[in-house]
Parts: C-alpha cells; structure tokens; sequence
C-alpha cells in the first residue's frame, strides 16, 4: 500500500509538472506573438494600419468616385 501511495503521489506531481510547464509555455508563445505582431504593424506604419482599418470605407469611395 505503501508503494502504491507514493507512486500516485509521484504520478500526481509529475502531472502538475507538465501542466504548469505547459501553462509557462503557452503564456510564453502569447507574449512573443504579440510582439511579433506590434513589430509587423510597427514596420508598415500607423498610416497604412489606419487604411486597413478603414478599408471599407476606402473601397466605397473608389466605387463612387
């Protein structure tokens, strides 16, 4: 019985081990994708992220014009 109590434990630990490492990895990944998409919009500008923010409005005013 003795055993068997410390392999769960040890299987319990091990679990929450991958589910925290996992967590840490994922927080990780969303950190480094938001950097990587401030960079992109900061290479093409405040303008051009403007424009495609509006690009509804850019593409009625072409159709009329």
């Amino acid at each position: 019985m003795e055993a068997l109590s410390r392999c769960e434990e040890l299987i319990r630990t091990s679990e929450q081990t991958i589910h925290d490492t996992a967590i840490n990895f994922i927080q990780e990944i969303r950190s480094n994708e938001k950097q990587t998409v401030e960079e992109l919009h900061a290479v093409y500008g405040s303008d051009c992220m403007e424009y495609m923010d509006c690009k509804k409005d850019l593409a009625v005013q072409v159709i009329t014009a």
